[in-house]
């Protein structure tokens, strides 16, 4: 039999507050938490200078669409432990995503981009820029672009064989778990 995927990669928590009961934001009954999948202005500019306007639009969508894929039709997500999750088209009027130091005081909207190294340093405070993190001062979930289209190098040599597909649900799961306000497994 294949050997499990790892269920823990490091990544970087800055300042998260404490959760309050099982998780942090509380939704009505029956009302699904909102996600932006947007990307950042660097990405945004590195991918519209690489493939034009359309390929940024077809990227911005594409991005959304595999958030969305995760969290609300994934299986292996937060929707069987019973959360619910609608994506946004478009970021919230309002929403800059150029100021990664602005608070996201919407506590019923996730959101998650796609950033750079340079950008995931300043967004996470991060020694190792590589990785992904949640920013629980700023109320955000950030993806690292070079994880997103290449995974982890440590996590594609896991014996169970794991695909880039694999490392996407991974990681979107993880850090919008942190969100929800769970951290890590602790070993015992």
């Amino acid at each position: 039999a294949a050997a499990a995927l790892p269920s823990r990669v490091a990544s970087r928590h800055m300042d998260e507050p404490p959760p309050t009961d099982r998780h942090l934001w509380r939704r009505p009954e029956g009302a699904p938490f909102r996600v932006a999948a947007v990307l950042s202005p660097e990405v945004d500019r590195a991918v519209r200078d690489s493939l034009g306007e359309r390929g940024a639009a077809a990227c911005r969508r594409l991005f959304r669409r595999r958030v969305a894929a995760v969290l609300v039709d994934d299986p292996r997500g937060w929707r069987s432990r019973g959360y619910a999750f609608r994506v946004l088209r478009s970021a919230p009027d309002g929403w800059d995503a150029a100021d990664v130091t602005r608070r996201n005081a919407d506590r019923g909207l996730c959101v998650v981009t796609l950033v750079t190294r340079a950008e995931m340093g300043r967004a996470c405070h991060a020694v190792d820029s590589g990785l992904s993190c949640f920013n629980g001062a700023l109320n955000r979930v950030y993806i690292h672009v070079e994880r997103w289209t290449g995974a982890s190098p440590e996590f594609l040599r896991h014996p169970a064989r794991p695909t880039l597909d694999h490392y996407r649900v991974y990681v979107v799961n993880h850090e919008v778990g942190h969100w929800l306000g769970r951290g890590h497994r602790q070993r015992c």
